[in-house]
């Protein structure tokens, strides 16, 4: 199998971060763009062998992108998954995926009916610290939801307060799993 050909889209510490993972996962990083032409070079000569945009457009028109990692302010996380989706890649993009409801609904839309994928990455789930956590949380009055990963209280205040599994998650409306 070919490895995945991956762009990073911004040159923070996150962006380093995603860089790493693509090649501990056995893919490829090509090229990274930043808002500045300086900021991607920088980075680029970090991950090293790869060519430095200050546009994603121009790299998404210059390099054959299978993936692009979206690691860019929030506020610019709607317009760089259209842009990267409009070009045929896939998408993975930092939390949080948008800044509104009606920006993750045009993301969403624009998947539909592509064989993209989109993935938003929390990567704190398997943390050890967060693991505990969760073993703890009957005892500390929240649960996690599995239905949408928020934290939900149990208190008595809620629909639900059973001492069973969850509380109630008020995006799923119902019990937590």
């Amino acid at each position: 199998m070919t490895a995945l050909r991956s762009a990073i889209v911004g040159s923070g510490f996150v962006a380093r971060v995603h860089a790493a993972a693509v090649r501990d996962m056995g893919g490829a990083v090509v090229a990274v763009c930043s808002r500045t032409r300086s900021g991607a070079r920088q980075l680029a000569d970090e991950v090293g062998g790869v060519t430095a945009y200050d546009s994603l457009e121009e790299l998404l028109r210059g390099e054959a992108i299978d993936v692009v990692h979206i690691c860019t302010p929030n506020a610019l996380h709607a317009d760089h998954t259209l842009l990267a989706l409009e070009h045929g890649a896939h998408v993975v993009c930092e939390k949080p995926l948008a800044t509104s409801t009606e920006e993750s609904g045009r993301m969403l839309e624009a998947l539909q009916g592509t064989d993209r994928i989109g993935a938003v990455a929390y990567h704190v789930r398997g943390y050890p610290l967060v693991e505990h956590m969760r073993r703890l949380s009957p005892t500390m009055g929240w649960a996690s939801c599995a239905s949408c990963t928020a934290a939900t209280s149990t208190s008595a205040t809620t629909p639900s307060s059973s001492t069973t599994a969850g509380g109630y998650c008020p995006r799923a409306r119902a019990r937590c799993t």
